[in-house]
């Protein structure tokens, strides 16, 4: 990392299994986890803006990785220029397109910040959805940017419409796009449909190992347009848009389709989002994430790297020894605390082996003290 949050220049290796990265708040312990999900994904799990990236008083950061699977290596560079922008590097080369790294190198990440995939509202959880659904299938993150392009250009028609006196819409430029827009769309919730599926499976079995049978715990996946088989799809998604042509105009925005699905989360009957306590939420989202790892790793056929940021919050001692248990078939993980003794206290044997401990408050000269 050079020039990176508060790292002037610092390096760091890792092991392939078990990884404790320690230390006092604001030690930069998060900054590591983040410096490689920005190598793995092209972006922060935290910063929307890469200006917000760079060390204080400089003008770019570099990041670059070394990562290995099977018998090969790659070296992957990203870096941020302030009022250039991004480039990123595969082996020396560089790429057409920052998506170029998403799947190659998955990662799985619970931070403080994914509280907002349980507690915020369904945008949150469809980007958490895409995410996952993107590491696994470099179609699906295909089809995802050409959706965002055709909303792009459908939005601005809707635009000039609600700027005109009258509220007119091109019609025949909207039918083009509402053409591409549906094509799209039929492909994108054929794919979630499945996803669903599959991805239920894996977080009702975890989440079962981790709380037993005290409550259930379901997904609720609800497209924007019911359909039964394409020919319905297609008739029922233009009918939507038909009754909805001026509520769009009013709000400037294409509303009907894959940008608007409703994703929710039950705890019995009841939805977490509103009666989820704080415990309640985290044992779900871990057993989101676990299900995640086991959903990629079936994808991919290899175990993705887990960046676990104060994994134990909110958590008692019984749930952290469960989450820990059902790590074992696991990928390479970092995890961050504050505390040895409180990650000894949840059940890690950081003298075992396969664990490696890093003690981030003593980073001097390009060294980490373990």
């Amino acid at each position: 990392m050079t020039q990176f949050r508060n790292y002037q220049h610092q390096e760091f290796n890792f092991i392939p299994e078990m990884n404790i990265l320690y230390g006092p708040n604001g030690s930069g312990k998060t900054t590591i986890l983040e410096a490689v999900h920005c190598l793995t994904l092209s972006k922060s799990f935290k910063a929307s803006y890469d200006k917000n990236l760079v060390k204080h008083d400089t003008d770019f950061y570099q990041l670059e990785g070394e990562f290995s699977r099977d018998d090969e290596t790659d070296v992957i560079q990203l870096n941020y220029v302030s009022n250039q922008g991004k480039k990123l590097f595969i082996n020396k080369i560089e790429q057409d397109r920052l998506s170029s790294i998403v799947g190659r190198y998955p990662v799985v990440t619970l931070t403080p910040e994914d509280s907002e995939i349980t507690f915020g509202p369904p945008t949150n959880r469809r980007s958490y959805i895409d995410k996952m659904m993107s590491q696994a299938s470099e179609e699906y993150l295909k089809l995802l940017i050409q959706l965002q392009s055709v909303l792009k250009q459908r939005n601005a028609i809707l635009q000039d419409a609600a700027d005109r006196a009258d509220n007119a819409v091109n019609e025949t430029l909207i039918s083009v796009y509402d053409d591409h827009l549906i094509d799209l769309s039929k492909t994108i919730e054929l794919q979630r449909t499945a996803f669903f599926q599959e991805y239920r499976e894996y977080f009702q079995s975890i989440y079962q190992t981790l709380n037993g049978e005290q409550k259930s715990a379901r997904i609720r996946f609800s497209p924007s347009v019911a359909y039964e088989n394409d020919a319905q799809f297609t008739e029922e998604f233009r009918e939507s848009l038909a009754r909805r042509r001026n509520q769009e105009i009013a709000f400037r925005r294409t509303m009907v389709g894959p940008q608007s699905d409703i994703i929710e989360f039950y705890l019995n009957e009841n939805q977490l989002r509103e009666y989820g306590s704080q415990g309640e939420h985290k044992l779900f989202l871990v057993a989101l994430k676990l299900a995640e790892g086991r959903y990629i790793a079936e994808k991919l056929n290899r175990a993705p790297i887990y960046l676990f940021d104060d994994l134990f919050a909110e958590l008692d001692i019984e749930h952290s020894a469960q989450i820990i248990d059902a790590l074992d078939e696991r990928g390479q993980i970092l995890i961050t605390s504050t505390d040895l003794s409180d990650v000894r206290h949840h059940g890690i044997d950081i003298d075992g082996e396969s664990i490696q401990v890093l003690d981030i408050s003593k980073v001097t000269a390009g060294e980490v003290t373990a």
